[in-house]
């Protein structure tokens, strides 16, 4: 009888360990795309968390709760980004593609939180730290394998977007404006563990060192923009003292090192360098070609405004042959107003849970507005996130700012204790 009384318990017991340590794990790896099943979108990080969704559903300690009193906002949103582009892959025949897209972007934004939401405070900071490492050793191999390397050597090795053709390095994200994006939002969750002095600042600095030298080797405007603003919200609604201490020995360290000619790359130089010097964003890469599709795709609006275009239909109908680099727009075309309307809904309860910690927590809020503002960003500069390694960082901040305040976190204490009541048999299930 005392065995059935605690039978509910055995599953948490067994489990508990394991998805935290999975899920540190899966963070590690998180940005890192080229360790995936070849011609798949299913990385070695997604089928790690994955399982650990599994496992926690299995235990009965899965939540949705994702978002706090913001959930059922966030959940709306989610349904109606990927609702929309249903409708309009349904009109349009590309049903089966939508099935690809919209699973994808369901695990991004509800599955990968809900994972998320279920673990200890404890688990999530390590996780965090495992992204920033798994980052930061990423730009160290690549970093590495440019000095010694060439275009043509690694391409049969790591395949074509380890290192683009022109110097762009895409590292193990395998793209570089992502590879860019992975290092914003290390540096943000970097900063954030130090601050909290959760890690040395030895370790901080060599770590945010590599992380950089990385960044700079993406060539992605967006991403130097992204970290400007990230690293400035972050150090600004924290404290202007600390700002005064990160901020401005790291900028005498970067005037120091190119005004005694430390090496820069070309392509930094002639991608972001000349741009940002010369105010002139045509310079900036593609931008020129970038801003012919935005208003593309602005005249195709009015005729996709109710009814989408269906999933990944845009490239098929535009002159140019590629997708908006541009979420909004691309969500409007594709999947019509609703989609449009799911994408805001999602940034609008993002900034709102940032403000609600803030009241609370001010680092981990300032943490959340920093992340929440890159996301932003690099949703007007991205075709489609539906990739964990965009929803994956910050649902991450987001999970440890909510953890200190949110009824929902809660770690297993144990099976429950039983006492008869009194004057009732002792040996009787209740």
């Amino acid at each position: 009888m005392a065995e059935n009384r605690h039978a509910t318990s055995i599953a948490p017991i067994t489990v508990a360990p394991l998805f935290g340590q999975i899920t540190i794990i899966a963070c590690f790896f998180l940005s890192w795309n080229l360790l995936r099943i070849p011609s798949t979108n299913i990385t070695f990080s997604a089928a790690a968390i994955f399982l650990v969704a599994f496992l926690l559903l299995f235990s009965t300690r899965l939540r949705m709760a994702v978002f706090g009193r913001f959930t059922a906002f966030w959940l709306l949103g989610v349904a109606l980004l990927i609702g929309g582009l249903l409708i309009g892959s349904v009109l349009n025949g590309a049903t089966t593609r939508w099935l690809i897209v919209g699973g994808q972007y369901f695990f991004a934004l509800a599955m990968l939180a809900a994972v998320f939401a279920s673990l200890s405070e404890w688990t999530l900071h390590r996780a965090a730290l495992a992204f920033v490492f798994g980052v930061a050793l990423s730009q160290l191999i690549g970093v590495i394998a440019i000095q010694f390397y060439t275009y043509e050597d690694l391409t049969p090795i790591v395949g074509r977007t380890f290192l683009m053709g022109n110097g762009r390095l895409g590292a193990m994200t395998g793209e570089p404006n992502s590879n860019g994006a992975q290092c914003v939002f290390a540096l943000v969750l970097l900063v954030h563990a130090a601050l909290g002095r959760r890690i040395s600042g030895w370790l901080a600095f060599l770590t945010g060192g590599v992380i950089v030298a990385g960044m700079v080797a993406s060539a992605s405007v967006t991403s130097f923009i992204a970290c400007v603003l990230g690293l400035g919200i972050l150090l600004v609604f924290t404290s202007f003292g600390v700002m005064a201490k990160i901020i401005v020995p790291t900028a005498l360290l970067a005037i120091a090192y190119v005004g005694m000619g430390g090496p820069v790359p070309e392509i930094f130089v002639s991608r972001v360098a000349e741009a940002l010097v010369s105010l002139d964003p045509t310079q900036a890469g593609t931008f020129t070609g970038r801003v012919a599709l935005m208003d593309e795709a602005w005249r195709m609006a009015d005729d996709n405004i109710f009814f989408g275009l269906g999933v990944d239909r845009f490239r098929e109908v535009s002159v140019f042959g590629a997708p908006v680099h541009n979420l909004y727009l691309l969500l409007l075309n594709e999947g019509g107003v609703l989609s449009l309307l799911g994408l805001i809904t999602l940034i609008i309860c993002l900034f709102a849970a940032a403000f609600d910690i803030q009241r609370r927590n001010r680092l981990n809020g300032a943490m959340c507005l920093a992340m929440a503002s890159i996301f932003f960003t690099y949703a007007a500069a991205m075709p489609h996130m539906y990739d964990r390694i965009w929803a994956g960082p910050v649902l991450l901040a987001f999970a440890i700012g909510m953890a200190p305040v949110a009824s929902w976190l809660q770690t297993y204490a144990g099976p429950p204790s039983y006492a008869p009541p009194r004057g009732g048999n002792a040996g009787a299930v209740a």
